[in-house]
């Protein structure tokens, strides 16, 4: 996921369980969100964002996740 604003945000909050900040520059960050987005949104929601981005992981990113946990 990315979260663009509106302008500069310099620090980010603490995250909810099972989000992750990949990249951070002062009007993007770049997110990795498993579960639910609503407790993000609610950590979002005193900031100036301008636009939200969510992309579905790659199949092959997906495959290769199952197959490092040892799934049968």
């Amino acid at each position: 996921m990315r979260v663009l604003f509106a302008e500069d945000v310099p620090l980010v909050p603490a995250l909810p369980a099972g989000h992750d900040v990949v990249e951070v520059q002062p009007r993007v960050w770049t997110l990795r969100v498993e579960g639910a987005i609503g407790p993000l949104l609610a950590r979002l929601a005193g900031l100036p964002v301008q636009d939200l981005e969510v992309q579905e992981p790659r199949l092959e990113d997906v495959l290769i996740q199952y197959y490092r946990a040892g799934a049968p």
